[in-house]
């Protein structure tokens, strides 16, 4: 971990990843996965997944909020391509 299909099922599919900024997103995978991940791996793999269409940019700024906020979600097709990696 991390690569794209890790990303997409950890913290993409089955789990809602909410934070203030990427880098204490990378601490809630962390926390989520449950052991010490490289966070340039990690930062490079949600570059990865963008750029593949399998997520939604994950910098947002919410309607009323001051400040962006980061949130991993899955694209559709990024939702099919987790579903292909779980499997039947």
């Amino acid at each position: 971990m991390p690569n794209i299909s890790s990303l997409l099922l950890v913290s993409g599919y089955r789990h809602s990843i909410h934070a203030p900024n990427a880098d204490e997103a990378f601490l809630k995978v962390q926390e989520i996965v449950g052991t010490p991940l490289n966070a340039a791996l990690f930062h490079a793999a949600v570059a990865k997944a963008l750029t593949a269409g399998l997520i939604h940019d994950p910098v947002v700024l919410p309607e009323g909020a001051l400040q962006c906020h980061w949130e991993l979600r899955l694209t559709h097709a990024g939702l099919a391509r987790a579903r292909e990696l779980i499997g039947p």
